[in-house]
């Protein structure tokens, strides 16, 4: 190979994961705004005045319209600039980030929280995994899907720490007053505001634009564009798809009990809430470690393979936590482990993709339908979370939530072992 072509090559290279890094960022930025209470759920409550159910509430309603805008997102990520869609989702984050720095009441809450599931899903989802995929190749899918969640991920831990640090310097810890609590989180809220406001800016400056290669796809007669894009997909496809959707609905339900880390440590196992802060601290940082490990290993080895042993290793951890564990340091090493192969499921299942002969065209429908089914736990664990709290004190329906979790987790490894076969028969 010439130096010429050498040089080419090591550009388009960092061309691409330049993009992936943007890419990571910005997701990054919007989603720890969104699952903010991982670090700062009793401050939440007591800031805006609301109750462990009330908050759960928020999140159920901000779950409903991020289920919704699932389908729709691949449509417009399809249809329209994934950059213009990228940068509008960031600018609108950042204002509802400003709003709720107000700390307004329950019922302004309510849709502020709404109109984050809107501009995360509906504007920014399927515009990025689009993205994501359209940078990747046979070689290295696993790798830019690990390392888009592995750097969103510690991109997330980044930013939580920052604004954990933010939120500490302005209480000044040897107060902790409702006024300094205030004060605290209304920083909190407008650092994640100016953060996506600048991220909006290197999106317009940096970030390709891939509507110029979808021009050259419109130009198809219009008669193939018509129909639902599921039909225009083989038999086999469709039935790895709808799989797909189960392994990451079993997958991600498994990643979410990361989120009831903070109340089965402060309460199940009674430690102080400011260890227990700094402990999800460092969890968060277990994403970028396990989604880049997970994805390296998908491209060496089978993904379903990966996938598996991930799923296996955090349902092992969470029956540890729920059944044998006592001693305060071997219960955060778990945690750790746990927090370390979720974030491995995460950085796998989106490479099944690999498997599913899609199509160009219909690749932003197809990640959004997907999305839409696999992602239905934003919708339903919120208010599953509801009904347990209000129904049980707050260490049983930990316990409770986390078994439900087990099970559904038990069904994605069918799931898992169904499209494995059927895979390595699509591909003998």
């Amino acid at each position: 190979m010439s130096e010429v072509a050498v040089l080419k090559q090591t550009r388009a290279t960092f061309g691409v994961y330049g993009q992936l890094l943007l890419l990571a960022m910005s997701a990054g930025a919007i989603f720890r705004l969104i699952y903010l209470r991982a670090n700062f759920q009793e401050v939440l409550e007591s800031t805006l005045k609301i109750s462990v159910a009330q908050l759960n509430a928020l999140y159920a309603w901000m779950g409903l319209a991020i289920v919704l805008g699932y389908l729709p997102s691949g449509w417009l990520a399809d249809r329209f600039s994934v950059k213009r869609l990228i940068m509008i989702a960031l600018t609108s984050t950042a204002l509802l980030s400003a709003g709720l720095a107000t700390l307004p009441p329950y019922a302004i809450a309510r849709w502020l929280y709404v109109g984050l599931g809107f501009s995360a899903v509906f504007l920014f989802w399927s515009a990025h995994m689009r993205s994501a995929k359209l940078l990747s190749n046979a070689r290295n899918e696993g790798r830019i899907f690990g390392l888009l969640d592995g750097g969103r991920g510690g991109f997330e831990a980044l930013f939580a720490t920052v604004a954990t640090i933010l939120y500490q310097w302005m209480v000044r810890a040897e107060t902790h007053s409702l006024a300094h609590q205030e004060a605290g989180m209304r920083s909190v809220f407008l650092y994640f505001s100016t953060l996506q406001l600048g991220l909006a800016v290197l999106v317009v400056l940096f970030l390709q634009d891939e509507v110029r290669v979808e021009r050259v796809d419109k130009a198809a007669p219009r008669d193939k564009e018509r129909g639902w894009f599921v039909w225009k997909l083989d038999r086999q496809s469709r039935t790895l798809m709808l799989l797909m959707s189960a392994i990451i609905f079993s997958g991600y339900t498994l990643f979410f009990t990361g989120f009831s880390f903070y109340g089965l440590l402060s309460v199940n196992f009674a430690l102080d809430s400011g260890l227990v802060m700094r402990w999800i601290s460092l969890a968060l940082w277990m994403r970028l470690v396990g989604s880049m490990l997970g994805g390296f290993l998908a491209d060496r080895w089978a993904k379903p393979m990966i996938l598996l042993i991930a799923m296996v290793g955090s349902m092992l951890g969470l029956i540890l936590l729920l059944t044998v564990l006592k001693k305060t340091t071997l219960v955060v090493v778990v945690v750790i482990a746990v927090s370390l192969t979720n974030a491995m499921i995460r950085g796998v299942y989106w490479s099944l993709l690999h498997y599913i002969r899609v199509d160009k065209r219909y690749l932003g429908r197809m990640i959004g339908m997907i999305s839409f089914v696999g992602y239905l736990p934003d919708l339903l664990l919120p208010w599953v979370s509801v009904y347990l709290f209000a129904r049980w004190d707050n260490a049983s329906a930990n316990t409770l939530y986390l078994w439900g979790s087990l099970g559904i987790g038990g069904l994605g490894l069918m799931s898992l072992g169904l499209f494995w076969l059927l895979s390595k028969r699509e591909f003998r």
